[in-house]
């Protein structure tokens, strides 16, 4: 006899989302809300992690969660990454500034929560719908942006208040939505049409920000989910590129025209901030000026003196940029962090894809892609340093690393 729809949606959030021991629910429910959060509210990411994190705390003695143990591998380079950061704030000329500044340290905290309180596959897979839904509809707001802006030059900015920040998010979200929807359109999945129209809403917001180093690190990102996964579409990237290009407006052919011009402005700028940060690493390679620091020691760095100090809160490069503030060490750590975490997920692709179930090679394939979408895109722009992109980027890799950690928990429902 057939179920009731109440009782079939019941039995699915069961199956799917509620945590075997439901005294859980609560925690689990706030870090829901956090997730969703994430492409609206930086004030409420933050409030309601850390609201979750305090009940968590509270009722860690009492409540099932998960062993914590084994602990994933991009655990140590993460916590040589923090401790160096804080020896960085305390050599630097203003230690409480820096102190202050590495509060953004505590956003991590989402990566133990997510995987404490997850305790199956299932939940990964909806955590992971629900954060596309809410950038999705970041997207919208961006092209309805798009078509009220009376300046020919407004920069889109979705849910967020920078399009640069939007842009990074947008890159992520795309880099994480295309491996999903590649296995479920292979797998002939019922949702896969829905999953499309957000790949394509998505893609369009991020063409309209006109950050072109997110256009690449996206480029790169589904470059390494094509590999991993169709690598005979890649063979069709330079026509997808030529019919973009050609529906595009002039303003977004302007910037890639403008792409390698080292005397773009934009392009100029970010290769004096490359000298001086380099300046800086040459002079302080162990412990760098210090988080926060960067602007107020450009000019002794050799800064050109026409670009404007607020230009310069970072230097737009990842990697330049966590040398020169906190030294080459803490550069080490980052650098081990994202290679961990790609050498983890591809291992277990190589398990996975000679199984029974191809569809289980997503998260593997998903972290891989939005790694290298990370690190190329970072190579334009501290994204890293970026609070929204930062936790969209911890938030992804969380749910990845819930499959390796929590495999076949399903069977505790029995128990509960």
């Amino acid at each position: 006899m057939t179920q009731p729809a109440a009782a079939r949606l019941m039995d699915g959030l069961r199956r799917h989302f509620l945590p075997a021991w439901w005294r859980r629910i609560i925690i689990l429910l706030f870090m829901t809300a956090t997730v969703v959060a994430i492409p609206v509210s930086l004030s409420a990411t933050q409030i309601l992690l850390a609201v979750a994190v305090v009940c968590g705390a509270v009722a860690y003695p009492v409540l099932r969660f998960p062993s914590w143990l084994p602990l994933p591998r991009f655990y140590w380079p993460l916590i040589g990454f923090i401790v160096w950061s804080v020896l960085s704030a305390l050599c630097s000329d203003a230690p409480l500034l820096s102190l202050f500044h590495l509060k953004k340290l505590l956003l991590l905290f989402l990566i133990p929560m997510l995987l404490m309180v997850l305790d199956r596959p299932a939940q990964s897979r909806t955590f992971l719908l629900l954060l596309l839904a809410t950038m999705t509809l970041s997207a919208g707001v961006g092209l309805v942006q798009f078509a009220t802006a009376t300046d020919p030059l407004y920069r889109i900015h979705g849910l967020m208040s920078h399009h640069m920040t939007f842009s990074g998010q947008l890159m992520l979200a795309l880099a994480a939505l295309l491996p999903l929807l590649l296995l479920d359109f292979g797998a002939r999945r019922t949702g896969w049409p829905l999953l499309l129209a957000a790949a394509l809403l998505l893609a369009t917001a991020l063409v309209l920000t006109l950050t072109r180093g997110c256009w690449i690190g996206f480029g790169f990102g589904a470059a390494a989910a094509l590999l991993l996964t169709r690598p005979r579409w890649l063979l069709a990237a330079p026509v997808v590129l030529a019919v973009v290009l050609l529906a595009a407006p002039g303003l977004v052919r302007e910037r890639v025209r403008h792409l390698f011009d080292p005397a773009e402005a934009g392009n100029a700028a970010r290769l004096d901030m490359m000298r001086t940060g380099m300046r800086m690493v040459a002079d302080r390679p162990l412990v760098g000026v210090g988080p926060r620091m960067i602007d107020q020691y450009i000019y002794r760095y050799g800064a050109a003196p026409h670009i404007r100090p607020d230009f310069y809160q970072h230097l737009h490069n990842n990697i330049i940029q966590i040398a020169a503030e906190r030294g080459l060490p803490a550069l080490a750590c980052w650098l081990w962090l994202l290679a961990q975490i790609v050498v983890d997920h591809w291992r277990r692709f190589r398990r996975l894809r000679a199984g029974p179930d191809p569809g289980a090679t997503l998260w593997p394939v998903l972290a891989i892609a939005v790694t290298v979408a990370l690190f190329v895109g970072g190579l334009f722009e501290y994204n890293f340093g970026d609070s929204e992109v930062l936790l969209i980027y911890c938030t992804l890799i969380s749910l990845a690393y819930v499959p390796v950690l929590r495999p076949g928990t399903d069977h505790e429902h029995a128990a509960a």
